[in-house]
């Protein structure tokens, strides 16, 4: 027998693929396979398509027989095939791990392309979850009892706002005798491996008739959407004791079968717009799966979004390996920039807050690689930056010398945002990794002075970072601008931690706020509220626990929140801690004051010397970083009295420009006759001179 090393895979054209014919054959043979090349047109609903998680590497290998081959396979792989072989005949599947050469980066780029087709086209989807477990059949034997049009039909209502009318399954289940048995079950089917994977969406989306196997039980996908509609919640509840697991385990997968169920349905009655459907979105959702190739957040949801269908030549919706995951994000998010409805909610996603360690992304390029941070839901009517179809961007590159000087800055901010090498670099650059990779191997054999392996240690170092620099600069229009000059301490409350006990250090915070309020000369805010009404209003980001408009008698009892603080009382929490909670203020916003007297709730990495800023078109203002001449986006904050487009109001009024580097106010006393209306300007006359439309550099 040979290994899979020796085997010879026939070389695909364009619209060809290769399917596996799992030989018939009983419990205890072995697997025998062999592999059929196909076009997509002959091969049509003649296959099963796979859908099932890879598994860790270090897994265990099992064999596959093809031909004389044996290809060694993981316990995922091996368990679907042996669960779809059939006794007395062949069966076809597709299934990636054999079907694609996977030594071969070319073929593996062409043929991912064609996976939106693969799925398409077979006659059915295989969902491998896992082996079944001791709830299993209780599960699904209770799936198959449920009324699954009744109860998908109020689910649709339910998204509709029609909450009562939802089924749930604590109620259905309440008088059950094997409630703990099936709840438990269902939960636990619903933490498998497999919904936690980016690309089973794409999978499960577009493929006929999918079903879910679980050991030797199948369950339908209407069975499924069905189960995970029944344990969303109609009111917030607190779970039974009984229950092992928390709703935060399960969240994630509902999410995910609603957001696959959602695209089914779109596909069923043509709602899949180009408008409605756009690949933003998908993105977005996939932030909390998991993939081996971070290139995948955007390649495996690229062919279920609206745009590839008008913009089929956008090269970055096309997988290519041979580019950094980097290079695909930065094109991602160029692309997304030039649709006026997405663009602010992209640069939402991105800012430091939100990417990872040494990403080597620009700051305003979001990291799909994990679930945004958390952060404050925007009110209804929030719009800082005026009218959201009107983020002013455009990217454009550094030059060399401008390259160099972001290099060697080494202000208060150290900066390593992506780059593609410039394009006269990257044949020299080909060259040294060449040469370095010989001068590795002899590092490695150790047969080499500790001097010269310093230097070419160093060396190398100097490359891969040259890799990985900026050259993409975001142009952006700004509204208004302005430095933090206070910064309150941060809090060592972090969400999983219970807030009692951090209830002093909770007190000690406030009061040092409260202190320096007291110190200011002014006692008026900008909205023309005493500065402790402001800041009261500032510490709930002007909401309630519900995300809806604070009233005012919440924003008073803030003097009654800080007896409860002081009084050490542990009974139910006030309405104002409630939004406290909501806010994420004192555990990850901190309260901020700035030069020209805004107050302001920052992300907790925030900095003093770090800027408030209103973008055009954007909702919410965000914090920046001056790294030198440009900035790097830090995060979303909120900035009281600025949240409903005060800051262009204000400019139209007083006709604010930005002109040789100055403001200037070309209408001092403001003119009816601008917007029809005379604006009540008060304290804002004290902000005018941050305002103004101007374009800043983010990297």
């Amino acid at each position: 027998m040979v290994t899979r090393e020796l085997y010879e895979y026939e070389t695909l054209s364009d619209n060809e693929i290769r399917l596996l014919r799992i030989h018939q054959g009983l419990e205890e043979d072995d697997l025998s396979c062999s592999l059929e090349k196909r076009s997509l047109e002959t091969a049509n609903q003649q296959y099963t398509a796979i859908s099932y998680p890879w598994g860790p590497s270090v897994d265990p290998h099992f064999t596959c027989y093809v031909g004389r081959f044996a290809f060694p396979i993981r316990q995922n792989a091996e368990n679907v095939l042996r669960t779809l072989r059939k006794a007395n005949s062949d069966v076809h599947v597709w299934l990636d791990s054999i079907c694609i050469n996977q030594n071969d980066i070319t073929e593996k780029s062409s043929q991912i392309s064609l996976m939106h087709q693969i799925y398409k086209q077979a006659k059915n989807t295989a969902i491998w979850l896992s082996e079944a477990d001791d709830l299993t059949e209780h599960v699904i034997n209770y799936a198959n009892t449920l009324d699954v049009k009744k109860i998908m039909e109020e689910y649709r209502s339910y998204k509709r706002g029609n909450v009562e009318t939802k089924s749930f399954i604590l109620d259905e289940l309440a008088f059950h005798q094997d409630k703990a048995t099936l709840v438990n079950g269902i939960a636990r089917l619903f933490q498998a491996e497999w919904f936690s994977r980016v690309w089973i969406r794409q999978e499960a989306a577009v493929g006929r008739d999918p079903y879910a196997l679980r050991g030797p039980h199948s369950i339908t996908w209407a069975q499924l959407t069905t189960l995970a509609s029944l344990f969303r919640p109609n009111l917030t509840i607190v779970w039974p004791e009984w229950t092992d697991f928390s709703f935060g385990d399960i969240q994630p997968t509902l999410d995910t079968i609603d957001a696959i169920e959602n695209y089914r349905v779109g596909e069923s009655t043509e709602a899949n717009s180009i408008a409605g459907n756009p690949l933003f979105y998908h993105v977005v959702q996939a932030r909390s799966s998991h993939a081996t190739k971070p290139h995948d957040k955007v390649y495996a949801m690229s062919s279920m979004a609206s745009d590839m269908y008008r913009d089929t030549n956008e090269v970055f919706l096309k997988p290519n390996y041979d580019l950094s995951w980097q290079e695909v994000y930065a094109n991602a998010a160029k692309f997304f920039f030039k649709q006026d409805f997405v663009a602010h909610q992209v640069l939402e996603q991105a800012g430091l807050i939100n990417q990872g360690v040494n990403s080597d992304l620009p700051s305003w390029v979001p990291d799909w690689r994990y679930p945004a941070a958390i952060q404050f839901a925007p009110l209804k009517d929030w719009a800082a930056g005026g009218n959201m179809n009107n983020v002013r961007t455009r990217v454009t590159g550094l030059t060399k010398k401008e390259r160099q000087l972001l290099l060697t800055y080494q202000g208060a901010a150290s900066i390593r945002p992506l780059c593609a090498p410039l394009r006269e670099q990257r044949r020299q650059l080909e060259k040294d990794r060449s040469r370095l990779e010989k001068s590795k191997s002899r590092l490695q054999e150790g047969d080499i002075q500790e001097v010269e392996r310093l230097r070419i240690q160093q060396e190398w170092l100097a490359v891969q970072e040259s890799a990985t620099r900026a050259v993409l600069v975001l142009e952006i229009l700004t509204l208004m601008q302005d430095k933090i000059t206070y910064l309150s301490p941060r809090s060592s409350w972090v969400s999983d931690d219970h807030f009692q006990a951090h209830r002093k250090e909770i007190i000690d915070i406030d009061d040092q706020n409260l202190r320096f309020l007291e110190s200011l000369k002014t006692g008026l805010y900008i909205t023309s509220d005493t500065l402790r009404q402001a800041y009261n209003a500032t510490l709930i980001a002007s909401q309630d626990s519900e995300s809806n408009l604070a009233p005012d008698d919440l924003i008073a009892s803030a003097e009654e929140w800080r007896k409860w603080l002081a009084d050490c009382n542990t009974t139910s929490s006030p309405a104002y801690h409630r939004a406290i909670e909501t806010s994420f203020a004192f555990r990850d916003y901190s309260f901020a004051w700035t030069g020209n007297g805004y107050m302001a709730l920052v992300p907790s990495i925030a900095q003093r010397g770090d800027e408030v800023i209103v973008f055009s078109g954007c909702r919410i203002p965000f914090v920046i970083r001056p790294v030198h001449k440009w900035y790097m986006l830090v995060g979303l904050c909120y900035v009281h009295g600025m949240m409903r487009s005060a800051a262009s109001i204000l400019i139209e009024e007083f006709n604010i420009r930005y002109e040789d580097g100055k403001i200037v106010t070309k209408r001092p006393q403001g003119d009816v006759r601008a917007n029809g209306r005379k604006l009540n300007a008060g304290q804002y006359i004290d902000v005018l001179h941050t305002l103004g439309g101007r374009w800043i550099k983010l990297v």
